[in-house]
């Protein structure tokens, strides 16, 4: 019995459903089944009547079908894999090439909406596949309540929904990142791209259980677990642990170079886990591991050739899959480093996209690292 209660909060959770709904229907049911306990006898007349109007009326041959389709139905419910059918059909829209779009700021350090809907144009002109904001590449990290909502409606009104949005979230409270998700809630993103707590102390496994189960729990908006880190690393025992106990967590943007972690997990994850790459020298690899896309920064510095990549891989053409992946690691190796939302955007400039600058204390481009970048565009006929 307590399993079957556990069950129905865990699909209660899965569907959305809320809790007056719940108790009105589950009353509902309760109150039926008394009825026809307390009154067998009648019972009996009334079932005996619907049963004589079945068969009068449609056959019996109606009527059996009728009880084989709600024994199939009782069953969908009851299966614990009705909730994951659901979960996958939320997270069918994200796949593919999503691109973390830079948030252009002016020189004074103010976000430049303006600049925003011309980039987003931009990048889907280039094929991508969807959309992420305010994470890392983002500079997420650098912006007040106030301007990531600011951020993510002018990002959502460009989009007009022409592909899924995936809102970054960088915080390091639960309430934080649930006012942040909720104050997004009526933008239809997609997703929401969690980072674990990123200051100094770190949670225990179970206290990064509750912060996730909370935050699905107030918001009702997929998540996506940002694993980056490099001191609040999440383990792929962990990671597989929140995305099986909380039902809104669909998955994970992977970002750690090592790839026997990242083989590891693609391995271990349940066919329901999106384990979405971020090792943008490894993009390559990963798809062929099974990632269903990635959400990395040389993404929004080169979407053209980032989405011929994918697509070179989706038709198993593996001689131009790998000589993309060789002509895109100079320009990773040229913006990987501790300015790159500097130089991603210097990358989109030179491709005649502006910009705008990165938020002080990041570093601007040196002549140095431009020069590398304008190489890297050189080599991938980006730029001449």
């Amino acid at each position: 019995m307590l399993g079957h209660v556990e069950l129905f909060q865990k699909l209660i959770k899965s569907y959305s459903i809320d809790k007056i709904t719940f108790l009105i229907s589950f009353c509902t049911v309760i109150g039926i089944a008394s009825f026809i306990l307390l009154n067998t006898d009648f019972a009996k007349i009334i079932i005996g009547q619907i049963y004589s109007f079945v068969v009068d009326y449609f056959g019996s041959y109606y009527l059996i079908l009728t009880i084989i389709s709600f024994i199939f139905l009782i069953k969908f419910i009851y299966n614990k894999k009705s909730s994951e059918f659901f979960k996958e059909k939320t997270m069918t829209a994200l796949k593919g090439i999503i691109a973390p779009f830079t948030t252009p700021f002016k020189a004074n350090g103010e976000i430049d909406l303006t600049l925003i809907k011309p980039q987003v144009d931009w990048l889907i002109e280039n094929g991508v596949h969807g959309l992420a904001a305010g994470g890392s590449t983002g500079e997420g990290h650098a912006l007040s309540r106030d301007e990531y909502l600011s951020l993510m409606t002018e990002t959502a009104s460009s989009l007009n929904g022409r592909v899924p949005l995936v809102a970054g979230i960088i915080a390091n409270s639960t309430s934080e990142v649930i006012e942040r998700g909720k104050s997004v809630k009526s933008l239809n993103v997609e997703a929401l791209q969690i980072t674990p707590p990123s200051y100094l102390f770190r949670p225990d496994d179970d206290a990064m259980v509750r912060h996730f189960s909370e935050i699905h729990e107030e918001c009702q908006i997929p998540i996506l677990i940002y694993n980056v880190v490099p001191w609040c690393y999440l383990s792929p025992d962990l990671l597989l642990r929140i995305m099986d106990e909380v039902p809104g967590v669909l998955g994970v943007k992977q970002s750690a170079g090592d790839m026997k972690l990242f083989a590891d997990l693609i391995r271990r994850a349940k066919p329901k886990n999106m384990i979405f790459s971020a090792v943008d020298a490894l993009l390559y690899l990963s798809y062929k591991l099974g990632a269903p896309g990635s959400i990395a920064a040389i993404l929004t510095a080169a979407p053209g050739p980032s989405v011929k990549l994918w697509d070179a891989v989706i038709e198993q053409d593996w001689e131009t899959a790998k000589d993309l992946h060789e002509k895109l690691m100079p320009l990773w190796d040229a913006i990987g480093l501790d300015n790159m939302p500097s130089l991603c955007k210097y990358a989109q400039s030179l491709q005649g996209l502006e910009s705008g600058f990165a938020r002080r204390p990041t570093s601007p481009a040196t002549d140095n690292q431009k020069e590398k970048v304008r190489e890297a565009l050189i080599n991938l006929n980006l730029i001449k």
